[in-house]
């Protein structure tokens, strides 16, 4: 299999989370969230980022009843850096990408109808059961899932149990995973064990979004249901890079030990000359996804470097809450396959008008540890259905 049958299919993947998501969005976009879309971008030149980045282990201990759990998580302080913005004007080889793009299959009318319905606050129990009936396949799926032995003590034997058991938000992450992978399956060279653990990163991320958006006392904001968006799709250039051909193995200019503690994004550019962020910005502009979904995605590493004035502002309270979801993740151990946490510059915080605290593991109380590891054994009860 060549290079551009090997992207061209690694993109179809991504296509059918970002179609998702755009559907999801359509509803909130009526609504009136015209006003809270921003102007538009510019370009931004690349931003040359050569300094090692620091790191240090950081431990903590929830106590969850009468026993006690203890991490060690390599945080990554990369104060003192720069990343590349994802804005730039676009390559040949983005051409090409943006080309196979247009080849991509669209979902069944019923997912889609089905992905909108979820993403409303105003949705009730019976329009969804009434949504996921239409899919005799996914309502099966659903259905064995959530009657699987790691989920389930009770059998579960209609729709309607299932999605109270489950919750609104665990069936659109169960959803987004179940279809993804029905396309992806057959044709990606990503492994099955990478694909699950990019999933459950996502998921988990998903998860976090909600506590810090709790914390931050913007649960009930217009802005939550985009925050929760991006959280969810933020890595969606992980799916097309990782089936990529590296052009170079390695850093080169890495010392003994550094490697394991180098934040994704700067590893990437040393790997394959782009990141995840820049593609991830590629697939959801071309796809007309909201403006704010596509700024975060792009911008949501640029939290934790210096060139943090870079993020637009009025996606800048977005751009924070997402990457400090995406650091509590890392740190509670649900990373992205590269152990480490990129921790959030405290002026980013300060300058969203954010009071949240910026160290990962303050967050990690015994209630998000229990909502992450319940996510978890969705995800993994998920994987058997691919």
């Amino acid at each position: 299999m060549n290079l551009i049958t090997v992207v061209a299919l690694s993109v179809t993947a991504c296509v059918v989370i970002v179609v998702l998501v755009l559907v999801a969005n359509q509803k909130s976009d009526k609504r009136g969230d015209e006003g809270r879309r921003g102007s538009a971008l510019g370009d931004i030149g690349h931003v040359a980022a050569n300094r090692k980045a620091d790191h240090q282990t950081l431990s903590f201990k929830a106590t969850k009843t009468d026993e006690s759990v203890e991490s060690k998580v390599p945080l990554v302080n990369c104060k003192g850096r720069t990343v590349p913005s994802p804005e730039r004007p676009v390559t040949d080889t983005d051409a090409v990408i943006v080309d196979l793009i247009r080849q991509a299959p669209e979902l069944p009318s019923a997912v889609l109808e089905l992905s909108r319905a979820l993403r409303d606050p105003e949705a009730n129990l019976h329009s969804i059961v009434e949504l996921v009936s239409t899919d005799p396949v996914l309502s099966a799926k659903i259905l064995r899932v959530t009657n699987s032995a790691a989920y389930s003590l009770q059998k579960i034997t209609s729709l309607q149990q299932a999605i109270v058991l489950l919750g609104f938000q665990n069936i659109w992450i169960l959803v987004n995973q179940l279809m993804t992978s029905k396309v992806l399956q057959p044709f990606a060279r990503i492994e099955r064990e990478e694909m699950a653990v990019l999933w459950k990163h996502a998921a988990a991320v998903a998860v976090c979004a909600k506590q810090i958006l709790l914390s931050a006392g913007y649960v009930t904001h217009e802005i939550a249901p985009t925050v929760l968006t991006c959280a969810l799709m933020h890595d969606v250039g992980k799916f097309l890079l990782r089936g990529l051909q590296p052009v170079r193995k390695e850093n080169d200019d890495l010392q003994e030990g550094q490697q394991a503690v180098l934040p994704t994004v700067i590893d990437e550019e040393g790997r394959y000359g782009i990141n995840h962020c820049r593609l991830g910005y590629l697939l959801s502009t071309y796809w007309k996804l909201p403006e704010q979904v596509c700024t975060t995605i792009g911008f949501h590493h640029h939290a934790s470097f210096d060139n943090y004035k870079e993020i637009p502002r009025h996606v800048l309270p977005i751009v924070a809450m997402v990457a400090l979801a995406d650091s509590v993740a890392g740190a509670a151990g649900y990373h992205d396959g590269r152990p480490v946490a990129i921790t959030v510059l405290p002026q980013v915080l300060e300058s969203a008008s954010l009071v949240l605290n910026p160290d990962p593991v303050s967050y990690l109380n015994h209630s998000l540890l229990k909502d992450l590891k319940h996510m978890e054994v969705l995800t993994q009860s998920s994987a058997a259905e691919m």
